[in-house]
């Protein structure tokens, strides 16, 4: 991967709240697709193709089920009380 790739995962990974598996997988995803697009593009061409690092984010916060990302913020805010 080249250096703009690495940045732009870097900080699409940073925007999410918490890694569970659901988050992982479509990481790899995302990953598998900028890596497929491996060809020395720019930071702004991969803006391009797949939207700011903040609108992917968005774009899975949207598909994913709000119940299941609320229980899960709920029982990580629990074990970082306790």
């Amino acid at each position: 991967m080249n250096k703009d790739i690495t940045k732009y995962f870097n900080e699409c990974k940073y925007l999410f709240c918490s890694f569970g598996k659901k988050e992982k997988e479509y990481l790899k995803k995302l990953k598998d697709n900028l890596i497929v697009d491996n060809r020395t593009l720019s930071y702004e061409d991969i803006v391009e193709r797949f939207g700011t690092p903040k609108n992917v984010n968005i774009n899975y916060y949207e598909q994913e089920d709000i119940y299941n990302i609320i229980k899960r913020a709920k029982l990580r805010n629990l074990l970082i009380v306790f």
